[in-house]
Formats: C-alpha cells, structure tokens, sequence
C-alpha cells in the first residue's frame, strides 16, 4: 500500500484545548463535560507516514459537527440515544463517540485500524468513560473482524466522520456498514466532507443498491448556535430497507 500523504484540507475551527490539565480555558464540552485527548505535555508515539495513522492523529472539523449535533438533538429529544448500542467507524480521536457514551448509551463501540486502537484506548481511560468497548477494524479485511466487533450485538447507530476519501477503501467501507446494520432498524449518521464526486458516488451508490435509503439532515438541525457548523460538511441519515 502506497505511504504518500494525502493532501486533506485541514480544520477550520478555533484551536480547542483537548490536554487534561486543570485549565478550564476553550474546552470542547458534551453536556457540560469537557473532552480531554491528551495529556499535557504528551509525546505521542504514532509516528508512521502512513495515512491511516496521520490521519486519526487529526481532530477533523466533521467529527465536532457531529458531536455537537448528537448532544443537540437528544437535548431536543429528536433523537433516542439512552440506552441504545452504538458503532463508531474509522473513529481517529473518537469525538463522536465519546459524545455517545456521554448522552446515555448504553453500549458503545469504537473500532479504527488495529494500529490507531492503543491511541483510542488511551482517549477512553483520559475521559473515564466505562460504557464504551474499542476494537479493532479493518474495512479491508473485515471478514477476520466483523465477528469479533459485531457479536450477537444488534446496533441502533452506526456514526462515521469523515470516513469517505480513500477511494479503495470505499468499497469496503460501504460493505461493512451495510453488514453491521440490521434492516429496519439500525440507523447511520453520518458526518460526510466531499472530497471528490467519483468517491461520494462509489460510497452511495453501493449502499443504495443494498437497500439503503437516505436523507439530509437540514443544517438548522446542527449545533449552529455555538458555529458548529460548515457548508462543506453534511450530515447524512441512513437506513437499510
């Protein structure tokens, strides 16, 4: 596999303080509960050039737009998180899925390639969090991981940030979304940046002819009242028919 760079367009939002300290300046928070990804001063020892790896050391504007809009919605109660069994796919620092586990699931699995999963592990000890499970997945070889990860697990939600840019992962992405959902019943959020029309029609077009059925979410719906939003980012709602 090629180790060349991919040249992402990087965040647009303010710089937040995601180091546990005793600073309370500029945290990103759900519910009031501020998200820590690093310790001060940490040394971080991913260091491979390998995309996958760069990648998830990156805190990616769709994941905080998506972490935002979960909390807004079950304030709202537009949305049913308590108690529900979530997935998280090709997750970085996990955002999204820490955000879950806050709002009240009641179950939550975050899955990334098996060498970003120290680094997660290490982010769910930081927020002590103790209803969430990480495992490794590989969308590529997903035959070996799928019945570790799903189990006799049934999930209500499948998240994704920002998870469709690598076109040969594409395919494969799509096939293990569309395993890990039950029909009528597992949703997928999804948080999605256009990086190239070919990619967004590969992706969708692989699940439309599975079954699945989506829709926009209206950007008034996101947490726009705190600037979490970006007209590059769109939320999708997805559900297998």
């Amino acid at each position: 596999m090629s180790n060349n760079i991919l040249l992402l367009e990087g965040t647009r939002f303010p710089s937040f303080d995601f180091y546990f300290s005793d600073s309370i300046d500029n945290r990103f928070k759900i519910n009031s509960k501020p998200i820590f990804l690093n310790v001060d001063d940490e040394t971080n020892q991913l260091t491979s050039e390998h995309h996958t790896i760069r990648t998830s050391e990156s805190v990616w504007d769709a994941s905080l737009i998506l972490a935002k809009y979960l909390e807004k919605q079950v304030e709202q109660e537009q949305l049913d998180i308590v108690g529900k069994r979530v997935i998280e796919l090709g997750a970085g620092k996990a955002l999204p899925s820490i955000a879950a586990s806050i709002l009240g699931a009641e179950q939550v699995i975050i899955t990334d390639a098996p060498t970003v999963v120290n680094n997660i592990e290490n982010i769910v000890r930081l927020n002590q969090i103790f209803n969430v499970q990480v495992k490794p997945l590989d969308w590529t070889d997903r035959d070996e991981y799928l019945p570790e990860v799903k189990a006799t697990l049934t999930f209500d939600y499948i998240l994704a940030a920002d998870v469709v840019w690598v076109e040969h992962l594409i395919e494969p992405l799509a096939e293990t979304i569309n395993a890990l959902a039950t029909p009528e019943h597992t949703v997928l959020i999804m948080a999605h940046h256009t990086r190239a029309l070919r990619s967004d029609k590969l992706f969708f077009d692989n699940l439309v002819k599975n079954g699945w059925k989506f829709e926009t979410v209206d950007q008034q719906q996101l947490c726009w009242e705190e600037g979490f939003v970006d007209s590059k980012v769109v939320i999708y709602k997805g559900i297998k028919c």
